[in-house]
């Protein structure tokens, strides 16, 4: 039986803080902490957004030079800028710690002691989003487009058609569906959930940004939190409600 979340979780107000997290001065646009309904209090997720302005030869500089030989190796040069800008916003948050992948292409972050954490990556134009938790965790960050909305019969059920084509504002609608199911697909286990169309997306009770979506697999039913940002929208999936951490 799904527990009703306590407590909605909300962005944060704006404009957003942003933050010195390295010499080389590079800001994140916001930092979000939120703990899990029913996890202990030191078991918390964070959530990093960063605007990338730095260069190529910027973000070398800050992850070192060591990072030659991979970045050689990938051609594609928006690629090459997305790899660079996740190793550096590691880099600065968590210094020594490496990006993995299991089997099945997922990654996860392994820390200093061989501890391993649950990680999530996103990139939308010059826009990173990343997410580490004690937890199974998914996140999608999109800049604002009506892509979603011109090919929503591709990833939309037949019910949710209907209630796209029944909302005051369509495009709004497809671009959070999308954000949704991208990061349900990402928390998920991805062995009977295969593509996004294979997720049912429900709202949540009495709640304005809180959905349910439901993969293939019993097991495949998490919380998702969708988040409009003037810029972008951006979701959240995790398998219990998250509750934000206000400092």
């Amino acid at each position: 039986m799904l527990l009703r979340p306590q407590q909605q979780l909300m962005p944060p107000n704006f404009p957003f803080k942003t933050f010195d997290l390295h010499n080389d001065n590079m800001p994140l646009y916001t930092i979000l902490k939120y703990q899990q309904k029913t996890s202990v209090a030191n078991q918390v997720t964070e959530v990093y957004i960063w605007h990338i302005t730095e260069c190529e030869e910027q973000l070398i500089n800050i992850v070192g030079e060591d990072c030659l030989k991979v970045i050689h190796e990938i051609q594609n040069v928006k690629r090459r800028l997305e790899w660079l800008s996740t190793q550096a916003l590691l880099e600065s948050i968590r210094p020594g710690f490496s990006i993995k992948y299991y089997p099945n292409g997922k990654p996860y972050l392994l820390g200093l002691c061989q501890e391993k954490w649950y990680l999530s990556i996103s990139h939308t134009g010059h826009w990173l989003a990343l997410a580490i938790s004690p937890f199974p965790i998914g996140i999608d960050i999109e800049q604002w487009s009506s892509k979603p909305y011109r090919i929503s019969s591709k990833f939309l059920s037949a019910n949710e058609l209907s209630l796209l084509n029944e909302s005051d504002n369509p495009s709004l609608y497809a671009m959070n569906m999308w954000t949704a199911k991208e990061a349900a697909f990402k928390c998920f286990d991805q062995i009977y959930t295969k593509l996004i169309s294979d997720i049912n997306i429900a709202p949540y009770p009495n709640s304005s940004n809180i959905l349910i979506a439901q993969g293939k697999a019993d097991s495949d039913i998490g919380f998702v939190s969708v988040l409009p940002f003037p810029k972008f929208a951006m979701s959240i999936c995790t398998f219990d409600p998250l509750l934000p951490i206000i400092s």
